[in-house]
């Protein structure tokens, strides 16, 4: 299976549109608690959303230890930059994308370095 694959695959698992509207508003007022500086806030959609992340990242990577890696990526986004979550979709779909795209970034660097080492013998 290649990447896009995996993506594919992924992306088919992921929450509809029609979100629980309650679930939403949630996710809104922790990002909006987040904004204003509540640590607290933060530590709950860590703990809310980790295990999703964590399951998005290894299906994508395949190994545990980039997972977490990932993970770590992703959260620190959030952190740094929940002031630019527009809220026009659900933060789960945000949070998804943020996913993908560091796993993303993550599989390209490993290829380049896979590519390096043939390159040198």
């Amino acid at each position: 299976m290649n990447v896009l694959d995996k993506v594919s695959s992924v992306e088919e698992r992921q929450p509809s549109s029609q979100q629980d509207t309650g679930s939403n508003a949630a996710d809104l007022l922790l990002i909006t608690r987040l904004r204003a500086g509540e640590a607290e806030a933060f530590e709950t959609l860590f703990r809310q959303f980790f295990a999703q992340v964590y399951r998005q990242a290894h299906h994508l990577l395949g190994t545990a230890a980039e997972a977490e890696e990932v993970v770590q990526e992703v959260f620190l986004t959030v952190y740094e930059k929940a002031n630019t979550f527009r809220g026009e979709s659900a933060f789960t779909t945000w949070l998804y994308r943020l996913t993908v795209n560091a796993a993303l970034s993550r599989l390209r660097r490993r290829k380049r370095r896979q590519a390096g080492r043939l390159v040198k013998h």
